[in-house]
């Protein structure tokens, strides 16, 4: 596979894990995708590329919120929340990423 850039960013995809078992999101945008992916088995699919992890309505959202606000995308979507008094979930997203975001969304009307 050569390089796989971000659906949302448009930069070289490169990740950090959620607290969801094979998402990442994107460390440029935040937008999560499913980097591993199983068959109906259950057994990992070594080869298959990144796949964004929300629907493609979900992805132009996204693209809307990046272009506007240039800011982390469903920040905090696929993790648990604030554990251990960290400040930041375990993807990276602070609670003024996730309040930014849903002040955003609650606003606009949606494609």
């Amino acid at each position: 596979m050569g390089e796989i850039n971000c659906e949302v960013c448009e930069r070289g995809l490169s990740f950090t894990w959620t607290d969801t078992h094979g998402v990442g999101v994107c460390m440029c945008c935040g937008v999560p995708y499913r980097i591993y992916h199983y068959d109906e088995d259950n057994k990992r699919i070594p080869d298959k590329a990144p796949v964004p992890a929300i629907t493609k309505k979900g992805l132009e959202i996204a693209k809307q919120y990046w272009s506007e606000k240039g800011q982390m995308v469903y920040p905090g979507a696929f993790d648990m929340g604030f554990l251990g008094g960290r400040e930041a979930t375990y993807s990276g997203a602070t609670a003024n990423d996730i309040e930014a975001f849903n002040d955003w969304y609650t606003t606009h009307e949606m494609p």
